[in-house]
């Protein structure tokens, strides 16, 4: 697995890591270590079943009930399937931030 900061600021990409499958502590520990410098872990060109989305979340803390039922998926109702892509680019004047998210 390599963290690599996305800017200065904040966010960075998790690379070479399979969250599909399961994770030992040392990488929950990196992983949560990594969320709290960076704020947001981008992790790409995962293929995830409702049930790995939320063991993998349950990783980083108590999951909450989703309350809006037009959005829960039938296997669970914690399962609420979210896919953020941004990029982030800094010049010298401004920082762009392109979030697209599909539900």
């Amino acid at each position: 697995m390599q963290i690599k900061p996305i800017s200065p600021a904040l966010g960075a990409e998790i690379i070479d890591l399979d969250i599909s499958k399961p994770l030992d502590d040392e990488t929950v520990a990196a992983l949560r270590q990594s969320l709290a410098e960076h704020c947001i872990l981008v992790l790409r060109n995962q293929t995830l079943t409702p049930e790995q989305h939320i063991t993998f979340s349950r990783k980083f803390g108590k999951l909450a009930e989703h309350v809006l039922q037009d959005y829960l998926l039938k296997v669970k109702q914690q399962a609420f399937m979210v896919v953020l892509e941004f990029l982030i680019e800094l010049t010298d004047t401004k920082i762009r931030l392109k979030i697209s998210i599909q539900i």
